[in-house]
């Protein structure tokens, strides 16, 4: 079991789907960052400082910090950011830049960091998806905020990627289709 000072357990007695889990979490949560964490992850040393001191910065005017992140099964890059292909299809960045900050269209859910100002001011993560685009949605809509979505390459972590999920499942379909609906003017 995780006992740590101030860190709440928080144990549901079914799998209730990233969204609402999360939300869930965030109510209850009185700091004023939040780290959206997935339970497959393997954090390297120092992997959180550098995503605080990028949201912190104003100048960069910062609404969501995602970082690399490496497959556990090959080891290379799975994440540095999300971009849409030129073929509308949404897709990791599978390249780190130079930079030690990159400005992106989105970043996934497996690991970011939000203010849980920003948070509570977007209603949170969109309930109607299971399991799939949630992030991308909560990175959209920071956006209609006027913040931005950054990586912090110089944090970095592993992550089994997909382990608990279907991505051929019907339920992704569905998310996709909401996801394209709501945010087509984007």
């Amino acid at each position: 079991g995780i006992d740590i000072p101030h860190v709440k357990k928080i144990i549901n007695q079914n799998n209730l789907g990233y969204a609402k889990t999360n939300n869930l979490a965030a109510k209850q949560a009185s700091g004023e960052f939040l780290a959206l964490l997935n339970n497959d992850l393997f954090f390297l040393d120092d992997w959180l400082t550098p995503m605080l001191q990028t949201i912190k910065n104003e100048t960069l005017n910062a609404g969501i910090v995602g970082n690399v992140q490496y497959r556990f099964s090959d080891k290379e890059v799975d994440h540095a950011g999300v971009e849409i292909t030129k073929i509308a299809q949404i897709d990791h960045i599978r390249s780190i830049p130079n930079a030690n900050i990159s400005k992106v269209f989105a970043v996934t859910g497996a690991c970011l960091l939000i203010r849980k100002n920003d948070f509570d001011a977007l209603g949170g993560l969109d309930e109607n998806y299971i399991n799939g685009v949630e992030d991308i949605d909560l990175c959209l809509s920071m956006k209609k905020l006027g913040k931005t979505c950054y990586v912090q390459n110089d944090s970095r972590i592993f992550h089994h990627v997909s382990l608990s999920r279907d991505l051929t499942s019907k339920q992704n379909e569905l998310n996709s289709r909401f996801f394209y609906k709501k945010f087509r003017a984007e």
